[in-house]
């Protein structure tokens, strides 16, 4: 469990971004932080990877108030060094003392991307370079992984293979992003803030397909599952094309 408890938050000589915000998260899941710009998404994940200290309040995760996070940046070139994929994701459990061979294997195996281990990781696709960077922070053997917007800059072919891999990922995932299609597909549950604060949170279902919240009011687009679902009367609404197409197949 992730505990969030009053978290207050000020940028010093700048705006107040958090005051007395709480939030619980079930470990083992994959958590999407949703808002508009400006709504404190990224902040709140610098806060729970301790990159920050809150004015107030606390975060802890499995009871322990300094949990291990590894953050993903949001742009992928920022967190890479290395040569090779092998050695950039084999920097954290080198510095930490831990298995390195077994390390390294896992966070490959984790993400699939064991075909790229001789690669030099700046000649990989946008898609590709995300996801090394996401198996060097499970490298370090985190409790929690963060990754913030790792959406950004995606089509459609590399949005399913990231969402695909962070399925694989035998760890808390909390990420940050305004894409509700991908929250809706991915996300086994959400956090949505607005300037006002924390406005919902709960399973993905419950809150992006519930008619009485207003997503479109603090500056997010309804899944479009959702809205296609709505038209035609369909419950539940799809979480995928295929699912999609299963459905007017069956119409009469």
């Amino acid at each position: 469990m992730i505990e969030i408890r009053n978290i207050g938050f000020e940028f010093e000589d700048g705006p107040t971004v958090f005051e007395d915000l709480s939030v619980s998260l079930e470990s083992g899941q994959t958590v999407a932080v949703l808002g508009a710009n400006g709504t404190g998404k990224t902040t709140l994940l610098r806060l729970l990877a301790g990159l920050i200290e809150p004015t107030s309040g606390e975060i802890r995760v499995s009871g322990e108030d300094d949990p291990a996070v590894g953050l993903a940046p949001e742009t992928p070139a920022d967190g890479l060094f290395a040569q090779s994929v092998e050695s950039e994701v084999a920097f954290f459990p080198t510095n930490r003392g831990l298995s390195v061979d077994e390390r390294v294997q896992d966070a490959l195996d984790q993400l699939n991307i064991e075909h790229l281990a001789e690669r030099d990781p700046y000649s990989l696709s946008e898609g590709e370079k995300r996801l090394v960077t996401i198996a060097a922070v499970l490298s370090g053997n985190p409790d929690v992984v963060a990754l913030d917007e790792p959406t950004s800059g995606l089509d459609m072919s590399g949005l399913d293979r990231l969402g695909d891999r962070i399925k694989r990922i035998k760890r808390t995932v909390v990420l940050v992003t305004h894409d509700t299609d991908f929250a809706w597909r991915y996300a086994d549950s959400v956090v949505v803030l607005s300037d006002a604060g924390l406005e919902r949170q709960g399973p993905t279902e419950a809150v992006l397909n519930d008619p009485e919240f207003g997503l479109e009011a603090i500056g997010l687009p309804t899944p479009r599952p959702v809205v296609w679902a709505r038209e035609r009367g369909v419950e539940p609404a799809p979480t995928t094309v295929s699912e999609a197409v299963s459905f007017l197949e069956d119409e009469p």
